[in-house]
């Protein structure tokens, strides 16, 4: 085998016998275990990611952390992620389809974005370790923060120091 692809013509009068013989073909190349391997591996039911996210959160979180902290974690998901991915298969999920949500929520502020990532992340990852996906789309580096909005403070003034100081 010199690494050079293989290409073999199959033909069929019918699609069941053009099936047939492409199975007859991969039954008796070298690559035969690969095939059954697939054949009869089960197909994977359909995991959305609002069902495996309500699941790691009353698994992995409820009871294990503050009240404060969870509410904030289903108000992330209610608002954003949910709206977001809810109903898509947990493997269709993609770092591009995240990046075109996160960009489209530009306006948000970068904390709130940085949360929602730190959840996302949390969540795919457990999915990953699980087996229902192969690589966390979420923990990729090319993944931006693009929030726009800027919060900007005035500085105290001189008599508002003084009185801080004054009482501490």
């Amino acid at each position: 085998d010199d690494g050079s692809p293989v290409v073999k013509r199959i033909s069929g009068n019918t699609e069941l016998e053009l099936a047939d013989n492409v199975v007859k073909m991969m039954l008796s190349s070298e690559r035969r275990s690969d095939f059954i391997q697939q054949a009869i591996q089960p197909q994977r039911p359909i995991t959305t990611f609002k069902v495996y996210a309500e699941e790691w959160l009353a698994t992995y979180k409820a009871g294990h952390i503050k009240a404060t902290t969870l509410g904030g974690y289903q108000t992330i998901l209610e608002y954003h992620l949910y709206p977001a991915y809810g109903d898509t298969d947990i493997a269709a999920i993609t770092t591009k389809s995240i990046q075109e949500m996160l960009n489209g929520k530009a306006d948000r502020s970068r904390k709130t974005l940085q949360d929602m990532m730190i959840l996302f992340r949390s969540i795919l990852e457990s999915a990953r370790k699980d087996g229902l996906i192969t690589v966390n789309p979420a923990d990729d580096s090319r993944i931006m923060i693009p929030s726009t909005k800027k919060t900007t403070r005035n500085a105290l003034e001189v008599d508002a120091v003084k009185d801080i100081i004054a009482n501490l």
